[in-house]
């Protein structure tokens, strides 16, 4: 798989890099999966803080590269399935 490095700034959150990233409204892709993207690629991110320290070092996948494998999505814990 390709990465694009990433070294985070005081207060990014990872649904905010996983739009930045990510966002393209022609794939339709769910932001809970785009999360998971990032997660998966840095297991030491777990459990997920709400905001992300500065000057740490993220592996950010080039989504073309991303398999799908099922709904092993990874919510954040500020994230709120219940609408």
């Amino acid at each position: 798989m390709k990465y694009t490095d990433y070294i985070t700034q005081e207060g990014d959150r990872l649904d905010l890099l996983a739009d930045r990233y990510y966002s393209d409204p022609a794939r339709n892709i769910e932001g809970s999966f785009l999360i998971s993207v990032i997660t998966n690629a840095n297991p030491e991110l777990h459990p997920l803080p709400p905001v992300l320290p500065g000057a740490l070092l993220l592996k950010m996948p080039l989504l073309e590269d991303v398999e799908i494998f099922g709904p092993a999505i990874v919510f954040p814990p500020w994230a709120s399935t219940v609408q």
